[in-house]
């Protein structure tokens, strides 16, 4: 990994510290105006430092509550697909149904949102928190977190810098939302 490649992936990695190491994303914190931009800077690093790991060699491959049906074959291509759908507002990516757009929806625990004779959109989980755009569905500790994780796991040993960062600074997000 070259110093460019290197300083950027610190950059993503302290920046979603900030950002998790913060009560945000908390139910408390719902009427907060700054979940959407939290999320949405969230998003966009994770999607970086995903893209870095796989440049690299290792594709955050899980499939545990994607959605396949909305052509994403794994957690890599639904953060893809959130990113897209989160930075340009007239994205195909915010339609959950030709009728339906779904543009930022966030549920603390398990919720109907949308439910019509032909359709029913929601959450399953009761123990996380869930952020919505169009048919795409991203539980924080489900998949960020972890996703996050095994994107650190494989640059870690490409990354000096990386590797004494974590060394003295374990990730705060397992404090804050993984008890």
């Amino acid at each position: 990994m070259d110093h460019e490649t290197e300083s950027q992936v610190m950059a993503c990695v302290t920046r979603i510290e900030k950002i998790l190491g913060t009560p945000i994303f908390l139910p408390q914190e719902s009427r907060n105006p700054f979940v959407q931009s939290a999320f949405i800077e969230l998003v966009i690093l994770l999607r970086d430092l995903m893209h870095k790991s796989e440049r690299f060699g290792h594709r955050v491959s899980f499939t545990d509550d994607v959605n396949t049906a909305t052509g994403c074959v794994d957690i890599s291509d639904v953060i893809r697909h959130v990113r897209d759908a989160a930075c340009h507002l007239d994205s195909k990516k915010r339609d959950a149904t030709p009728n339906i757009s779904i543009a930022f929806m966030v549920t603390y625990g398990a919720a109907n949102l949308i439910q019509t004779p032909s359709v029913t959109i929601g959450t399953k989980h009761a123990d996380d928190v869930c952020f919505v755009y169009g048919s795409h569905h991203l539980y924080l500790r489900r998949h960020i977190i972890r996703a996050y994780r095994e994107a650190l796991d494989h640059l870690r040993p490409l990354s000096w810098m990386l590797d004494s960062y974590l060394s003295t600074s374990p990730p705060t997000s397992s404090a804050t939302f993984c008890s």
